[in-house]
């Protein structure tokens, strides 16, 4: 006897990411200020599943379906210290915040659900409360031979 089958699932996921150099692409070369976001610009077609960008273009707002659970798991490289937060529907989600003192390599992981009824949009954001004058993204100073990379994946786990 086999047992009852669970629900059917599609794979849902989706790596977008951005490059940070001093002499070549630089997908946040201005510093995030309180408030603001990071650029994850590539890949600017997502052909995996409804995880997109927002209005098709948005370097740092994805649209995710209602009603569902996510994985969120993002890395970025900062020259100073500095926190980030995930933002969904403009609202900050204080269990989500990570950071580090001094320059270094922030990961966050959290899982996250979206409400019923309507798409949501999700950013990585410098807290609203943080200090003035912002995260500065690492440049890679020159001393590496390829740029840095920053990414944010997303991962639907299911149904709410």
């Amino acid at each position: 006897d086999t047992g009852h089958t669970g629900p059917s699932f599609t794979t849902n996921y989706a790596d977008f990411y951005g490059q940070m150099s001093q002499s070549g692409i630089n997908d946040n070369p201005d510093e995030i200020g309180p408030g603001e976001s990071v650029n994850f610009p590539s890949p600017s077609i997502n052909p995996f599943g409804t995880i997109q960008r927002k209005e098709g273009t948005s370097p740092n707002e994805f649209v995710l379906p209602p009603d569902c659970i996510f994985e969120i798991t993002f890395q970025v490289t900062t020259n100073n210290t500095s926190q980030l937060i995930v933002v969904l529907n403009g609202n900050e989600l204080i269990q989500t915040v990570v950071g580090k003192p001094g320059g270094g390599t922030i990961v966050g992981m959290s899982i996250i659900t979206t409400p019923s009824g309507t798409e949501s949009i999700l950013s990585i954001n410098n807290p609203v409360g943080s200090p003035e004058g912002g995260i500065k993204i690492d440049e890679s100073s020159g001393a590496l031979v390829q740029p840095l990379t920053c990414h944010l994946i997303i991962k639907k786990l299911g149904f709410t």
